[in-house]
């Protein structure tokens, strides 16, 4: 089953932000009943369950006509929690100063695995500070990478 988590991002993330929503990340994952389609959201001040609620029945039927997730599938709406995806560049500048962990998907100088402070977005690159040392990871060597509360 293919699902183009891309197409999926550009039908719910105009229908978030015209209710005040950030759309974070759409994840898709497998269980024996079927899929799970995660959205998860975020907006200044937080995310309640209200506001899941409200936007989970703005773009169920949306998802289903558009035929987004092939076969059944379960739709989730939630905040990114504690451990937030840092998935655009904008999302490294807006937790500069904050502890996060990233992993690269080829190794840059021999290592994949970062945890440390965010320093600095420049240049395409986020700069880590780990144990007094400041590294550069290009941000489209990024794999995946969250905040670490």
């Amino acid at each position: 089953m293919q699902v183009d988590l891309r197409k999926i991002e550009s039908l719910v993330g105009p229908v978030a932000a015209s209710l005040g929503y950030e759309l974070v990340q759409a994840q898709l994952a497998g269980d024996q009943g079927g899929s799970i389609l995660r959205i998860l959201i975020d907006r200044a001040g937080g995310v309640q369950v209200a506001d899941c609620e409200q936007l989970s029945r703005e773009i169920s039927t949306l998802l289903d006509v558009e035929g987004a997730v092939p076969g059944r599938y379960r739709l989730e709406v939630s905040s990114p929690g504690l451990n937030r995806p840092l998935v655009k560049e904008a999302d490294f500048v807006r937790y500069v100063g904050s502890r996060a962990q990233v992993k690269t998907s080829v190794p840059i100088e021999g290592r994949r695995n970062y945890a440390g402070e965010l320093r600095a977005v420049e240049s395409g690159s986020v700069v880590m500070k780990i144990d007094g040392i400041e590294y550069r990871v290009p941000i489209g060597l990024i794999e995946k990478a969250n905040l670490v509360f």
